[in-house]
């Protein structure tokens, strides 16, 4: 066991994980709940669905193991550009940009201490740079430390450039990269602010990266978020343990009910998406675009211009269109100022409720 000083700054900490075996049922679950996770969003009658809305929902959770206390359906309002937001959301859905961007990267460059500085910069809101002096730690509310990182900006560079390596090694299988990989980031703890966040970003690029999902549409920080005091407890008994083996099952278990949920959600919102579209074609009149129906579950809250920009029709129309299925009571007009904005309810349900 590595000695180590929770007062003290972790220089250390060894430069990559150290081998383990991964457990096989457990590996084996994991990757087949992603994989079918990942055919239901592209098989969906529109599959940018999953991919709209399960960044936000990402978002919401992974900024909640923060304290970053906000509400799925604050965001979702937010990314429709109705209502008024708060800080908390506002700096929530940085962290979806945050994701959306990282993914967007990854066409043209690799996983890497690079892009780990451009998903901060986005999810902070501003330059970030690798830590230079010390000062930060991890501590418990009444001041105790329980947790300080390496220092020193050499070090820090070095142990990243590690763990960039680490992550794409092909002797170790790539969720298990992924899960030993997120805590080698969280304890090199590069950045001064938003390295948690930034860390559950990466491991969802990582996913996407290796192929084991297209697009981001596992809940993971969902699932870390209802196990928060284990996820907290898991990392801090690697470094004071050795405990490496809890923390992959833990990361491994994440993975596979994140990647259920997903599944299930998948299927909830075909559903809602079959009933709404039958009910498109029974209110409005014949020859109405497919691309309404789909721009309706772009996010559970629409507006005119979004059916303007999904359909290219008038204002007019759109608002007909929006306003014919208000009455029928598919859609619920929500008062949101200037903006008109419609909730699509069963969309809403499907997404939210357990």
């Amino acid at each position: 066991m590595s000695p180590w000083d929770p007062r003290e700054a972790y220089n250390s900490l060894p430069l990559r994980p150290r081998r383990l075996q991964p457990p096989g049922t457990l590996l084996l679950e994991a990757a087949s709940a992603l994989g079918r996770a990942d055919e239901a969003a592209r098989s969906m009658p529109d599959p940018g669905v999953l991919a709209a809305v399960v960044p936000i929902l990402e978002a919401q959770a992974s900024s909640a193991i923060e304290n970053i206390v906000t509400t799925s359906d604050e965001l979702l309002r937010e990314a429709a550009g109705v209502g008024t937001p708060t800080p908390a959301t506002t700096e929530a859905m940085r962290a979806r940009s945050a994701l959306i961007a990282g993914t967007d990267a990854l066409r043209s460059r690799p996983v890497s201490p690079a892009l780990a500085v451009l998903v901060a910069d986005e999810l902070m809101g501003h330059s970030v740079q690798l830590r230079r002096g010390g000062g930060v730690y991890i501590g418990r509310p009444d001041g105790t430390r329980v947790y300080t990182p390496p220092e020193g900006h050499e070090r820090i560079a070095s142990l990243l450039d590690e763990w960039a390596a680490y992550v794409h090694d092909p002797a170790v299988d790539p969720l298990t990269r992924m899960a030993l990989g997120h805590y080698q980031f969280e304890a090199i703890h590069p950045f001064h602010d938003g390295n948690g966040r930034t860390g559950r970003i990466l491991n969802q690029l990582l996913l996407i990266e290796n192929g084991l999902i297209e697009q981001p549409v596992v809940y993971l920080s969902g699932i870390i978020n209802t196990r928060r005091s284990e996820y907290y407890e898991r990392l801090l008994a690697v470094t004071a343990e050795d405990a490496w083996e809890p923390w992959l099952e833990f990361m491994l278990l994440a993975v596979r009910d994140g990647a259920r949920w997903s599944l299930d959600r998948a299927a909830r919102v075909r559903e809602a998406f079959t009933r709404v579209a039958e009910e498109v074609d029974r209110i409005l009149p014949s020859g109405v675009s497919t691309k309404f129906v789909d721009a309706l579950f772009r996010n559970a809250y629409v507006t005119i211009r979004d059916v303007v920009a999904a359909c290219g029709v008038s204002r007019q129309t759109a608002s007909n269109w929006l306003r014919r299925l208000s009455d029928s009571g598919l859609l619920t007009e929500i008062p949101s100022g200037r903006t008109k904005a419609f909730l699509n309810r069963p969309f809403l349900a499907a997404l939210t409720q357990d």
